[in-house]
């Protein structure tokens, strides 16, 4: 996996749903490629995360679990970040405080896109429409 940061709005944030689409070759993801070309493509270390634990509890083996590490290796990796945990905690108080509570993983992930300066490229928007200053790319929305 690239460790490199790349902070630049031609950059793109995939969330786990997209990241699965992509991996399975879901219909789906098809609808996401015109968004990756040319782009610096990355993923949070909330979905690195969210993708081994998928992985783990449907018991995969070591061939797919390869194939997966394969897949991520093509994309950069955006770790947390002090400044990046004070937008968390921001971004999650100003949602509950509007009356639209965000799940803390999609939190992270719409706090990475912000700080990162990506847009989010996901299947769920309904988890991140409230997230203010969030570009989304969204085309099954």
């Amino acid at each position: 996996m690239q460790r490199a940061i790349s902070s630049t709005q031609s950059g793109i944030l995939l969330d786990t749903d997209v990241v699965s689409f992509i991996f399975d070759n879901k219909p789906q993801a098809k609808l996401f490629n015109p968004y990756l070309i040319d782009r610096d493509i990355a993923i949070s270390f909330i979905t690195l995360g969210e993708l081994y634990h998928g992985a783990f509890k449907s018991k995969w083996g070591a061939i797919r679990i390869s194939a997966l590490e394969r897949l991520l290796q093509k994309y950069i990796l955006f770790p947390y970040e002090y400044d990046l945990c004070l937008l968390w905690g921001n971004i999650k108080t100003s949602c509950e405080q509007e009356g639209h509570p965000i799940e803390d993983s999609d939190c992270w992930i719409a706090a990475s896109a912000i700080y990162y300066d990506c847009a989010l490229a996901t299947n769920n928007t309904k988890h991140f429409i409230h997230v203010k200053g969030l570009r989304l790319v969204s085309p099954g929305y």
